[in-house]
């Protein structure tokens, strides 16, 4: 019998799936103690602690720490390794820029005509965000608030953007976190507002009002 041509490929691939498996737990792990407050702005973070912690070995940590550097979630100071603060004027910085991509989202969706497809959808998130303040869990109703927007990006059919605005609602979560005002039940309870009137313009497929509603429900949120 000839050697498989392809057994020391095919190892390669799986052992590098492993890997990039592993790098992509790890990412998602501290990201999420990041956005949750588990780490908290300023806070050092080692390969080593992270690797005891997670059961893994350091070179999917450091591929991963190095990925949430990239996003704005980590810092470098003299070799150490820092959860990223996020400043006033970093944060209206975001807020300009979220605007921006989201606006763009929401047009782009509309004029490839998803807007039949996803209103659904927009109108299951409205739902689920009211049955979450209701029951005054706020951290689902931020999440539904976040999904909603998801969904618009997704209909975009725009990766890139799609890929930009997720970095960018990384650091406004982290600073939802910190901000008590952007998850007081009033505040949520005027985004529904918000959103259904976004959905009802992207259901009658009109850009102009869809966006001006998409700027209205940011003037006061980052």
């Amino acid at each position: 019998m000839q050697p498989n041509p392809f057994a020391t490929t095919a190892s390669a691939s799986a052992a590098q799936q492993r890997s990039s498996s592993a790098v992509g737990d790890v990412f998602v792990a501290v990201r999420d103690g990041i956005l949750s407050g588990a780490f908290a702005p300023g806070q050092a973070i080692t390969e080593s602690e992270i690797a005891t912690q997670l059961g893994v070995s350091r070179t999917p940590v450091r591929e991963a720490l190095r990925e949430l550097e990239v996003q704005g979630l980590l810092t470098r100071h003299h070799r150490r390794i820092l959860v990223a603060s996020l400043s006033q004027a970093e944060a209206d910085d975001v807020h300009e820029i979220r605007v921006a991509l989201e606006t763009l989202a929401v047009r782009q969706a509309i004029a490839r005509k998803a807007g039949e497809s996803i209103v659904s959808q927009l109108e299951r998130t409205i739902s689920e965000m009211r049955y979450e303040i209701k029951s005054g869990n706020t951290t689902m109703a931020l999440a539904s608030a976040r999904a909603f927007h998801q969904a618009i990006f997704q209909a975009s059919d725009n990766k890139m953007l799609t890929r930009f605005l997720s970095q960018v609602y990384n650091r406004v979560d982290q600073y939802r976190f910190y901000n008590s005002s952007q998850r007081s039940s009033a505040r949520l309870r005027r985004t529904i507002e918000e959103h259904v009137a976004i959905a009802n313009a992207i259901r009658d497929g009109d850009a102009e009002r869809a966006q001006a509603q998409m700027q209205l429900d940011r003037k006061s949120v980052v």
